[in-house]
């Protein structure tokens, strides 16, 4: 008799014919609102974070670099007017950039439409100026800048001048 009411108290709470429930039926359920008022606070915090940050620092201010860029054996606009086909082939355009400063600048980066880029370590005089060939300029996936195919618009240049700030310089064509 002992053993029978131990089980019977055991079973108090559950009656013969219902299964015990598995774990996930016994997990807390979300409501549909509930579900819409996670949804939607989950879409704005990203957003009120970002006005949040941009609110609260600083603007960046990169210097400006004294600097003068132009373009060499670069075709004229009628050119880019014409069907791909009829495009004959051109010589070699280059970038020439010129250091007017008079600082040296390092870890030079010259970057085109935005797009193109090439690195130059070796330390920039001042008072000096460098050409860069544009087929030698090249996109993060692998796409060789053709001066035949695409229009010099925009120039970019970044350097590190002796006091370790960075410095921009860009033009538009």
């Amino acid at each position: 008799m002992a053993t029978e009411s131990s089980s019977s108290v055991l079973d108090e709470g559950r009656s013969n014919e219902d299964p015990p429930k598995s774990l996930i039926e016994r997990a807390p359920k979300l409501s549909q609102q509930g579900l819409v008022i996670l949804m939607i606070g989950m879409a704005l915090t990203p957003i009120i974070t970002v006005f949040a940050i941009n609110s609260i620092l600083p603007p960046v201010y990169q210097g400006k670099l004294d600097a003068k860029i132009s373009l060499q054996n670069v075709p004229p606009d009628s050119f880019y007017q014409m069907p791909l086909q009829k495009r004959p082939e051109l010589e070699s355009a280059v970038i020439v950039v010129e250091n007017i400063s008079d600082v040296e600048w390092t870890h030079f980066y010259v970057r085109v439409n935005r797009y193109y880029d090439i690195f130059d370590t070796e330390p920039f005089p001042p008072g000096t100026a460098r050409t860069y060939r544009l087929d030698r300029f090249v996109a993060r996936v692998g796409a060789v800048f053709d001066i035949r195919y695409v229009q010099v618009k925009h120039v970019e240049i970044y350097a590190r001048v002796p006091i370790g700030a960075r410095r921009t310089y860009e033009q538009n064509f």
